[in-house]
């Protein structure tokens, strides 16, 4: 199964449209592709991180949250630690492993 069939199935995950778990998923690969703490680690291994990555994101978000970026052009501060541990829960299920 390709990262398109993942994409397809986990894209309405929480409150994200298409279009922005799509970007997303961009942005967090190109991100992880040029990232110098990667070197070694398969393009594979670091689209499925992204999947995971993104979804949780999209799972943790709240309408609240959307609302406020909406109106703020950003997240509230509780953002932060959202990313921080997405980005450790993913690290140890899909790198770390």
């Amino acid at each position: 199964r390709g990262l398109g069939d993942v994409y397809k199935r986990q894209a309405y995950a929480g409150l994200l449209s298409d279009e922005e778990i799509k970007h997303n998923l961009q942005a967090c690969k190109k991100g992880q592709y040029s990232s110098q703490n990667n070197q070694g680690i398969s393009r594979s291994v670091l689209d499925k991180y992204c999947v995971c990555y993104v979804n949780k994101i999209d799972e943790s978000l709240t309408k609240k949250d959307i609302e406020y970026f909406k109106k703020n052009r950003r997240y509230p501060e509780k953002f932060d630690r959202l990313v921080f541990e997405s980005s450790k829960q993913c690290y140890l299920k899909v790198i770390a492993k």
